[in-house]
């Protein structure tokens, strides 16, 4: 349950980060960086030219619409704000290197809610456990103050001071509701580790061999997850 409470967790914060942050790079005002066409140069995280986030915000619009075509309209909205005004406007806020941003509790509630309902319809019923944690964090991502995060079991402060869902009540989701799930990883991550050479260590296992040490067989990270996520879910 540890391994997969590790991995579910690192895939819900992927999937919040990949919303709030659908494009790196924002156009430079001042940069002594010339970039080609369609690109900007990212002064805060790499220091170099990427695709410029309205490069990609306009083929979103254009070729995709619908549902990511508003979600592009919304990160636009709360970057035309700025930093200044940033909090002030409806599910905005200012991301960890200063750029206004759709808020977290926005980004993950769009993510599960249904497509009916305006959102990307990757809730519980078609990602599993990520689509819970997805809907559980925009509950905890709400919480502006932090008493009132530590009052809600199911929330916890995260090192950046935001309120998201606590791993203990992950772990208490895994083995409530996914036990069957967990039992049928035990049981092939028990298989591949039978395996003693890496002639035998094969599909859903892999051969490690780190140096200094004897090599092992075991059962693929990814397929750890793939194990508790929906048949029909996209991030498969």
């Amino acid at each position: 349950a540890a391994e997969t409470l590790r991995v579910v967790w690192a895939y819900y914060l992927v999937a919040i980060s990949a919303i709030v942050n659908l494009a790196s790079a924002q156009d430079a005002t001042t940069t002594t960086t010339t970039c080609i066409e369609h690109c900007a140069f990212d002064a805060n995280t790499t220091g170099k030219c990427l695709v410029s986030r309205s490069y990609v915000a306009s083929l979103i619009q254009l070729y995709q619409g619908g549902i990511w075509g508003d979600i592009v309209g919304h990160l636009q909205h709360c970057e035309l704000h700025g930093k200044s005004n940033c909090t002030a406007t409806a599910n905005c806020e200012v991301d960890p290197i200063g750029l206004c941003t759709a808020s977290r509790s926005w980004a993950a509630a769009k993510l599960a809610a249904p497509i009916s309902e305006g959102g990307v319809g990757w809730g519980a019923e078609r990602c599993g456990i990520l689509g819970e944690l997805l809907a559980k964090g925009a509950g905890c991502s709400s919480e502006r103050n932090a008493s009132l995060c530590a009052a809600d079991n199911q929330c916890s402060l995260t090192d950046q001071k935001n309120c998201g869902v606590s791993q203990q009540a992950v772990l208490v989701l895994l083995r409530d509701e996914y036990r069957d799930e967990l039992t049928r990883v035990s049981l092939r991550r028990a298989q591949c580790a039978a395996q003693k050479s890496r002639i035998t260590c094969l599909g859903d296992c892999q051969w490690t061999e780190p140096p200094g040490m004897q090599g092992q067989c075991s059962l693929q990270t990814l397929d750890a997850l793939l194990t508790v996520l929906g048949d029909d879910c996209p991030l498969r």
